[in-house]
């Protein structure tokens, strides 16, 4: 019980890892976006407080969430250990039948509706609604920028969320569908199997993305600041911003 639970604490604790600074992140994004046109120095004390807010109302939630849970696995584990002891008093009686008490025991194990595992379902329900609200607030931010203030943006601004949201789309469908997707790659060749790791895909598009939004906030903000931002390939295929201060004459 006891190595049982360490594991499951450091499960949890790695998906915590993984999924709250998603959360802070995406917060920051929330403010440079909203504040790209504010003068220098200034600082939005009422949005800070409101992401500020966010985040530790989605942090709670989430170090709440667990402990039901958590409970719950606890309780599904007492179970088996009472299942194994009633096989043990049956096989002491009727040893002769402890082939078919096994396979009995595996499918009553397996079947019953109170040992199916549940650890994190709640968890990642309640990380892709908030985050989906950060995510839906960019993008909201991003189309009125492109749309009413640089129109000429929208090739940035359109491929960064376009890349990030399809991301995004992959990592809700891996966590929907997760079983669905294992039994699949077990059918398929191994090419096939690496390409619908959605997860991973979802790590990649959203880094990308990520750093092409980044890219769009930096262009955004020196242009209000009346820089002369430019876009520039590296070897051809990796963009950067360069910039410098307009000349005064």
């Amino acid at each position: 019980m006891g190595s049982w639970c360490f594991h499951m604490t450091l499960k949890y604790e790695m998906q915590l890892l993984d999924e709250l600074p998603m959360i802070y992140s995406c917060c920051i994004f929330v403010y440079c976006m909203f504040e790209c046109f504010k003068m220098k120095n200034s600082v939005n004390y009422h949005l800070l407080f409101i992401l500020v807010l966010f985040s530790l109302i989605v942090t709670t939630v989430y170090l709440k969430v667990k402990e039901p849970i958590f409970h719950q696995r606890e309780k599904e584990h007492k179970l088996e250990e009472g299942q194994r002891e009633r096989e043990r008093k049956f096989q002491a009686v009727c040893p002769e039948r402890q082939a078919q008490f096994l396979g009995l025991n595996l499918i009553t194990l397996r079947s019953s509706p109170e040992l199916k595992p549940r650890v994190g379902r709640l968890n990642k329900c309640a990380t892709q609604v908030m985050y989906g609200m950060l995510v839906f607030t960019l993008v909201l931010r991003s189309i009125y920028i492109v749309t009413w203030v640089y129109p000429w943006l929208r090739g940035l601004g359109y491929t960064s969320l376009g890349i990030f949201l399809l991301g995004f789309l992959l990592w809700n469908i891996d966590n929907i569908f997760c079983d669905s997707l294992r039994n699949f790659r077990k059918k398929m060749p191994p090419i096939i199997g690496v390409a619908t790791q959605f997860h991973a895909w979802w790590h990649i598009l959203t880094g990308l993305g990520s750093y092409l939004h980044i890219l769009f906030s930096l262009y955004t903000r020196t242009l209000y600041l009346r820089y002369r931002p430019k876009v520039k390939f590296l070897f051809g295929i990796w963009p950067v911003i360069l910039f410098e201060p307009l000349r005064k004459h």
